[in-house]
């Protein structure tokens, strides 16, 4: 039910403070705290109020999967239950992506679908919808509706993102259209399409198709977009592609990240954009974007291994302040030594109010067999050209769990401190936790991550 809560006595309170402790010792918290299955987070931070944060998720407490959502209004000491979208003529919602606009209007958007018959068994129908919130993300029950509808798997829409252009308060949607999705019915397109809507989601524009590799069939596709803004008129997105050749899983080119620009506030978008080429020709997840209003630089975050035999797969940072370019040469950041074999995949990236570049990422770096995950993060103050060295958030390594765990994790930040938020498997159960990297007051340089965070009762 949606705006259900559960009781004060169920409620997780915890208090972050800091504690002179080695950074191996940085502690986290659990948000959601249940014995059923969360995963796919989606963090945000309200901007009229810093202290109030939304969390997002795909979570299993019902009969089936629902895209869920947890508030804060304590700057993340303790966190509550909010409800679940249930969308009418759909079994599931997945694919949450939670933003704010400049007033604390939170808005929630994802995936409706229903599941197939054998012997796809995956999804069709697959619809974009949207929600919104008037009380901070407490509740979302303004209007809970139906944005664009896919139709059996001939026309399934799938991965939409969201994105809230602060300048502007324009709300923006981007998805990708899978014509025979899973193959069925014929080879497989993928393209990426964008809307927006100027009345706080009441009504959309057509659909634009952004993005235009052709032919987009068999194994060309374009997947995982991304939104971001660095004024009212300057409206971008990025997705990354798998185009046919020879390398395995399937058989790939070395993939890429694209962009594409809109000068007029997403009314129309120029040409598509190269961002860079991977080295290994099949993508670990999916990029992260995010951009600085007051330089107009725009950040994306990916991973990639340099190496195919054996894979050792790297964060990259690339950044610029067009769509043209030209882009940086990607700089690696997770500091542990190259070459080990020991991976680091799923970034997250968010740029602070005051120019910060935060990025989280799963890392396998205290592990030599790649089979328990920790989570990592480093900051940029000087336009991504040096980075803090890298602090634990998650306070105890977790192993990879089998079948879907999700797509993303993420983070999201005010001027002094850092939220990141991912799926953990510690307790034998996927659930999502959290962690806060504070940083000086005002903001205005980022040092070394804190020694330590603790939780107190």
């Amino acid at each position: 039910m949606i705006g259900t809560r559960f009781p004060a006595s169920l409620r997780l309170a915890c208090a972050i403070v800091l504690a002179a402790v080695a950074p191996a010792a940085l502690a986290d918290f659990n948000i959601t705290s249940h014995p059923q299955m969360q995963n796919e987070v989606s963090l945000a931070v309200n901007p009229a109020d810093s202290a109030r944060l939304v969390a997002a998720y795909i979570d299993s407490r019902s009969s089936d999967y629902r895209v869920a959502w947890s508030w804060s209004d304590n700057g993340g000491a303790s966190w509550t239950f909010g409800g679940s979208a249930a969308l009418p003529g759909y079994a599931r919602t997945v694919d949450p992506v939670v933003a704010f606009d400049s007033a604390g209007t939170a808005y929630l958007s994802g995936l409706a679908y229903n599941p197939d018959t054998a012997p796809n068994s995956l999804g069709k129908d697959g619809s974009v919808f949207l929600a919104k919130s008037n009380d901070g993300g407490h509740s979302f029950g303004v209007f809970q509706k139906i944005v664009t509808a896919g139709v059996g798997t001939a026309n399934h829409l799938d991965k939409p993102w969201l994105f809230v252009n602060l300048a502007s308060n324009h709300v923006y949607l981007a998805w990708v259209k899978r014509v025979n999705a899973w193959n069925v019915g014929g080879d497989e397109s993928a393209t990426i399409w964008f809307a927006r809507s100027t009345d706080g989601g009441l009504s959309f524009a057509a659909p634009l198709q952004v993005s235009t590799l052709a032919p987009a069939t068999g194994t060309n596709r374009s997947h995982g977009p991304q939104i971001t803004a660095t004024s009212a008129s300057n409206v971008f997105v990025s997705w990354h592609t798998l185009e046919a050749g020879t390398l395995p899983n399937p058989p790939t080119t070395p993939w890429k990240i694209w962009i594409v620009a809109s000068t007029n506030g997403g009314a129309n978008f120029g040409a598509n954009q190269s961002v860079a080429t991977s080295a290994w020709g099949y993508p670990n997840r999916f990029i992260s974007m995010d951009a600085d209003p007051a330089t107009g630089r725009i950040y994306i975050a990916y991973a990639d291994s340099l190496v195919q035999t054996p894979r050792d797969y790297d964060v990259f940072v690339t950044s610029a302040t067009s769509a043209a370019g030209p882009w940086t040469t990607p700089r690696k950041i997770n500091d542990d030594p190259a070459g080990t074999g020991r991976w680091q995949t799923w970034p997250a990236l968010d740029v602070a109010p005051n120019g910060r570049v935060d990025v989280i990422w799963y890392d396998y770096r205290d592990d030599a067999g790649n089979a328990n995950a920790s989570v990592y993060y480093s900051a940029s103050s000087d336009g991504g050209s040096t980075w803090t060295p890298n602090a634990k958030l998650s306070s105890a390594a977790f192993a990879w769990p089998t079948g879907f765990f999700g797509d993303y994790s993420s983070v999201a930040a005010s001027a002094d401190r850092t939220y990141g938020a991912w799926m953990d498997n510690r307790l034998g159960n996927q659930e999502v936790y959290g962690a806060a990297v504070i940083h000086p007051p005002g903001g205005a340089s980022v040092p070394k991550p804190p020694t330590g965070l603790r939780i107190a009762p």
